[in-house]
């Protein structure tokens, strides 16, 4: 599990560079393929400490759970 919050540290990192407001989702998509594609089975811890996280708003939240399911 502690492997897994360092990445998502990582993955929060990387998805603070992105302006939400013009991205059509394949920028997120490329960060949580790089990051979590070797990480295999952990798709419900990775949705929780994304709804859990206070940085993000309702929508980054929805639209990055949303694409991690669709391509994770």
């Amino acid at each position: 599990m502690n492997n897994l919050k360092t990445t998502f540290e990582k993955v929060l990192s990387d998805l603070y560079t992105i302006d939400w407001s013009e991205t059509d989702g394949n920028d997120i998509k490329h960060i949580l393929k790089a990051y979590f594609d070797n990480i295999p089975g952990k798709k419900t811890e990775i949705k929780e400490m994304i709804n859990s996280c206070a940085s993000l708003n309702k929508f980054q939240k929805i639209l990055t759970a949303q694409i991690l399911e669709e391509c994770c």
